[in-house]
């Protein structure tokens, strides 16, 4: 009786534990922070003191994306280890020897590796390093495996949103571009030829000069309001310094000032969302007040 209910309760923090890294890193966008949470709450779930979390680039090579340890340094980069390989290669949970583990994570004596793989592959390889020789043993590593795979869909759900952000930023790009083609450059050009034009009536007809010069004049300050829409336009959001509502706020007031427009915001209630939710949600109001 007592084995099967330590077992029910066993069954049930592992549910727990699915259940609050699913949560903390369903949304997550930010790769470092997802992978940071990821490795964090593995970590911390076996006692190790270390971790770290290769990821496949394009050309399906491991490449170490996040690494940290007990001190909290952080590193990216560097000779991804022929244990991490083996992991990648074997396609299953891996206990390394003393050996081993020294050369993958610095200062450990036992490592335990854990592949990352989708339905096209492998996706990367988490490691987890303690300081004491067979910390892993007897480990649940099914449990393990399985935070991998919620890792699996969370970083391929990041490289998604990366890419499609990615790709909106370069049509927004291409369509400013077409823009300032087809209207700041033509007005300058036609600006160039009113005023080729002046320098002839300059001494023949010197009224008509001087009203070459207004118009001239006023198309190039339209003009120059049209750059600087366009610079406003491509700058980058900056969410994570001062949180959605104070970026919204800015961006709102300098819409406003950009387009001569009186611009204000009213906001009703606390609003809390993920990363990538307020990110959307940006977007959203920028295309709505571009519309505008």
């Amino acid at each position: 009786m007592g084995a099967a209910l330590f077992s029910a309760q066993q069954r049930s923090r592992d549910l727990i534990t699915l259940y609050e890294v699913d949560q903390s890193i369903r949304a997550e966008r930010n790769m470092r922070r997802l992978l940071a949470r990821v490795t964090g709450n593995m970590a911390e779930r076996v006692g190790a003191q270390s971790r770290a979390a290769y990821l496949t680039d394009a050309d399906g090579l491991l490449r170490l994306e996040y690494a940290a340890d007990d001190e909290s340094s952080v590193r990216t980069g560097g000779k991804v280890p022929a244990f991490v390989q083996r992991v990648g290669k074997e396609g299953v949970p891996v206990m390394a020897s003393a050996a081993e583990a020294n050369g993958v994570l610095e200062g450990t004596r036992s490592a335990l590796g854990l592949p990352m793989r989708g339905d096209d592959g492998l996706v990367g390889v988490i490691v987890l390093g303690a300081s004491r020789e067979g910390a892993f043993s007897g480990m649940r590593v099914p449990l393990l495996a399985l935070l991998a795979s919620q890792a699996t869909l969370a970083v391929r759900n990041a490289r998604a949103y990366l890419h499609s952000e990615e790709v909106a930023t370069q049509e927004e790009r291409s369509r400013i571009a077409r823009e300032i083609h087809d209207g700041v450059a033509q007005s300058l050009a036609f600006c160039a030829i009113r005023l080729d034009l002046v320098e002839r009536q300059i001494a023949t007809q010197p009224e008509k000069a001087v009203q070459e010069v207004r118009a001239a004049s006023a198309l190039l300050r339209e003009q120059i309001r049209e750059v600087r829409r366009s610079i406003f336009a491509l700058r980058p959001i900056d969410l994570e310094r001062y949180g959605l509502l104070e970026t919204v706020r800015r961006y709102v007031l300098d819409f406003g000032e950009q387009n001569s427009l009186r611009a204000g915001l009213n906001v009703e209630g606390e609003v809390s969302l993920a990363p990538g939710d307020e990110a959307v949600i940006f977007r959203i109001l920028q295309e709505s007040l571009n519309n505008v």
